[in-house]
């Protein structure tokens, strides 16, 4: 099976636009995590009893069940089901109609910190594709130049 070689040119101009694209993502998520930095939420702290706390084994699925106002709520954004004893009154956030167990998590939920996080892998993605085809742009070019001097 062989390899189809890329003209080199052709190799040229997509490493130039997997670059400026990988900046232009770049500045998008520099700009949108600065917008979001600066975003203010209309949050309530109000104290909430916990019904429920359970995680797995290894931690990584936290579920907290808290009633506030006669109503069942999942804690959203806990970090630990150590803190939140079933029985107990916790501190929590009420924002849009749901319980955050921290300000940060309000946050780290709004639209400009996921669209900051989905610019941010794009400009990995488009960043690594321009350094791959760089990389193999010149081992392609060191093994023309190996073959022609033989």
């Amino acid at each position: 099976m062989s390899v189809k070689k890329i003209d080199p040119s052709m190799n040229k101009k997509l490493i130039m636009i997997f670059g400026i694209v990988a900046v232009v993502f770049l500045i998008l998520a520099i700009a949108t995590r600065f917008l979001a930095g600066r975003e203010r939420f209309d949050f309530t702290p109000v104290k909430a009893e916990v019904i429920s706390a359970s995680s797995t084994i290894s931690g990584k699925k936290i579920k907290v069940i808290a009633e506030y106002e006669g109503k069942e709520y999942t804690i959203r954004n806990v970090t630990s089901v150590f803190a939140f004893v079933p029985g107990t009154e916790v501190n929590v956030y009420l924002y849009e109609n749901r319980l955050y167990a921290n300000s940060a998590g309000i946050a780290s939920e709004s639209m400009l910190s996921r669209l900051s996080m989905v610019f941010s892998v794009l400009v990995f993605i488009t960043g690594g594709s321009s350094g791959a085809l760089l990389i193999a742009s010149a081992s392609s070019k060191k093994k023309t130049e190996e073959s022609s001097s033989s």
